[in-house]
């Protein structure tokens, strides 16, 4: 937020963009990407040339107010401080950092798959401050999946819970309730995992994906969710519901 740099310090570093003017849509590219960026990215969603953009940079560079790491086509950018990221940053009109941030979920998808690949909470973040919920909510699912892969759990509740997060701002219909089915389950699974299934919160998860399994008509979902719900409720010491979801997944 804004009130996060105090209101001099704020305005003394807007006063430094400003007397870079013929550069600063740079700087506000670069601190959409964020603290640290790098040429080719940079390069991707910039209308520039290069040789126009790497002027800029070096510009950037002389008012220090970013820092170079490497050289060429692979060199990255750091911002001096998180301070002047910011403040970049929140000099942006809305329409233009959600225009930005597309753009630049955009190149990775389409221009850099390794990155989107191996990072998909980088693309969601972007589609999120996008305004693309749907698109963002996919990320933030593939995301919790791959931190599961590789038994990260923690990681993996906040990714699964930032794409539930924003299912408020999906439309209703089927493909948000498959897109909320993956996440819950996904999440009742990643907190069995971390403080096993009398954890708060998991019987909650289990009732809403079964809901969402019956609408969609998912009898192999539904097997493992009632499962997961008896289990849960017999080691919370609830046996008449553990009965019943035995009897339901009997049936």
């Amino acid at each position: 937020a804004p009130l996060a740099i105090p209101t001099t310090l704020h305005d003394s570093l807007a006063a430094r963009l400003d007397h870079l003017a013929p550069v600063k849509e740079v700087a506000q590219l670069g601190a959409a990407i964020g603290r640290e960026f790098g040429f080719e990215l940079l390069a991707a969603v910039s209308p520039m040339a290069d040789g126009e953009l790497r002027d800029a940079l070096d510009q950037l560079v002389e008012a220090e107010l970013v820092f170079p790491r490497g050289v060429g086509p692979g060199a990255t950018f750091v911002f001096k401080h998180a301070l002047i990221r910011d403040t970049a940053y929140q000099s942006l009109i809305r329409s233009v950092r959600q225009q930005y941030h597309r753009r630049i979920a955009t190149a990775l998808e389409e221009r850099f798959p390794a990155i989107a690949g191996a990072q998909p909470e980088v693309v969601a973040h972007h589609y999120a401050e996008a305004g693309l919920a749907v698109r963002a909510v996919e990320y933030w699912a593939e995301a919790g999946d791959r931190a599961r892969d590789r038994s990260a759990m923690a990681e993996a509740r906040a990714h699964l819970e930032r794409g539930i997060g924003l299912l408020e701002s999906v439309p209703d219909g089927q493909e948000r309730d498959e897109m909320e089915l993956r996440l819950v389950m996904g999440l009742a699974g990643t907190l069995v995992a971390l403080v096993g299934y009398a954890a708060p919160g998991v019987a909650d998860l289990c009732e809403r994906a079964r809901e969402l399994a019956v609408a969609l008509d998912r009898p192999s979902d539904l097997g493992a969710i009632m499962l997961g719900s008896a289990v849960s409720a017999m080691l919370r010491g609830d046996l008449q519901d553990a009965h019943g979801y035995g009897v339901e997944l009997l049936d």
